[in-house]
């Protein structure tokens, strides 16, 4: 039988025995017993020269193992018989067996791999926070500019205020124009008080919540001081101080003619705008005036805003009443006459008096003299007009005539009386009138 030599390429791979510094028979681990089987083999090999790529022993056809990168010596195979364990050699620290195909390599992670990796890691990061730290930049830089648009707006307004010009201040308010279109104390005569009267704090405590910035700034007018709280925010590009926070809502009775800071208001103006500043109010009525210390009030900030001092009676006007009132009585005390004008009756049981002839005493002598006149409650829902009584006691004596007709005379004949009189003060001189 003739066996085909062995061709490199047709499944039977050929290999080098006996690269220096290795030991190419299996369990050698030394020269000496590398050198023990080489002359072995030699001896052998005069008596039997086997072709190329064959094994000894039973003539099985075995092949040559390739050789295994990173494993140099081992590039053969072990001949194995039928029914026989792999046999396993020693490949460095560990064995392989000799019919198992090669396993998996590990290749060892490139050190330049990792370094781009973590650089591209980095620049990742980096970007991040440069791009969220110039974002909260920008977002704090945009804030702190509104701030201060905010807070200028804030001091041009207070700063008018205290100038006295009324279009000024109104310039910094989001406000209708219709709303103050009109308002007679939206003037610079309203508010010209305020150049003397009125003083602010130029720092301002902000607070910022969704596009407004609250300030609270410190106001003082005369000798009173107060922090006011108004929101400014963004109208078509400029900054605006909320109308509703500093327009106050001054309310006038129906009917009501006052005069605020000399300026006429009403009788058809109920509701007015009116500007932080210090306001005396006075009545338009001659014969009636607000209670001393209750005619000066001061604004600070939005409200509604109404008048609440008490209207008096102005001086001199009292003086008057009575003498209207002392006119009145004595012209019931002439009459001479029973009930006459003042409706003073005399009841007799057996008879009556006869008018003109009868003489009336007062007591006390000038009763107009104690005369009660209400100081207060004087409205214009009341046309300015109260009642008030007049107590006194009449003693009359006279000629009278009895029912059987015959005449004879009485005297010192006594009653209590309450006299009752209307007052008008609406107009420029007192009206009194005799009720009952």
């Amino acid at each position: 039988m003739t066996t085909p030599p062995n061709s490199p390429g047709q499944g039977q791979p050929s290999g080098t025995f006996g690269q220096r510094g290795q030991y190419p028979y299996p369990g050698s681990s030394s020269q000496s017993e590398a050198d023990s089987h080489a002359r072995h083999s030699s001896s052998a090999s005069q008596q039997s020269t086997p072709q190329p790529g064959y094994g000894s022993g039973s003539g099985q056809q075995v092949p040559n193992r390739p050789e295994q990168p990173g494993q140099p010596g081992f590039n053969y195979y072990v001949p194995q018989r039928p029914n026989q364990p792999a046999v396993r050699l020693r490949q460095g620290p560990q064995f392989r067996s000799s019919t198992a195909g090669p396993g998996p390599q590990r290749k060892p992670t490139d050190p330049v791999v990792i370094k781009r990796r973590r650089l591209v890691v980095l620049i990742v990061i980096a970007v991040l926070v440069l791009g969220i730290g110039t974002y909260l930049v920008v977002s704090r830089s945009a804030s702190r500019a509104s701030q201060h648009q905010a807070e200028a707006a804030m001091t041009g307004l207070l700063t008018a205020l205290q100038s006295g010009d009324v279009a000024e201040a109104l310039d910094y308010l989001d406000v209708d124009p219709s709303v103050v279109d009109g308002q007679p104390l939206l003037t610079d005569a309203a508010i010209a008080g305020n150049r003397e009267s009125f003083a602010f704090n130029p720092t301002f405590v902000t607070k910022h919540s969704g596009g407004i910035f609250t300030q609270q700034a410190s106001i003082q007018i005369n000798d009173t001081t107060r922090v006011v709280e108004w929101d400014a925010r963004q109208i078509d590009g400029t900054w605006k101080i909320d109308a509703s926070d500093v327009l106050g809502q001054f309310t006038l009775s129906p009917g009501e003619s006052v005069l605020i800071n000399d300026i006429p208001v009403g009788p058809d103006a109920a509701s007015l705008k009116i500007l932080p500043g210090s306001y005396t109010v006075e009545s338009a009525l001659p014969l009636l005036t607000y209670a001393p210390g209750q005619a000066n009030f001061d604004i600070f900030t939005g409200s509604q805003t109404a008048i609440n001092a008490d209207l008096i009676i102005a001086d001199g006007v009292r003086e008057r009443v009575v003498d209207q009132v002392r006119e009145i009585l004595d012209a019931c005390v002439a009459e001479k006459t029973s009930p006459g004008t003042c409706n003073w009756v005399l009841v007799f049981t057996n008879g009556h008096a006869l008018d003109g002839t009868i003489t009336w005493t007062l007591s006390p002598e000038d009763p107009a003299a104690g005369l009660t006149i209400p100081d207060t409650g004087w409205r214009a829902s009341d046309s300015f007009t109260q009642t008030f009584p007049l107590r006194y006691q009449t003693s009359a004596s006279g000629n009278g005539e009895m029912d059987d007709g015959t005449r004879g005379r009485f005297e010192g004949f006594s009653s209590n009386r309450t006299s009752y009189f209307s007052l008008d003060l609406s107009g420029e001189t007192p009206v009194v009138k005799l009720v009952s």
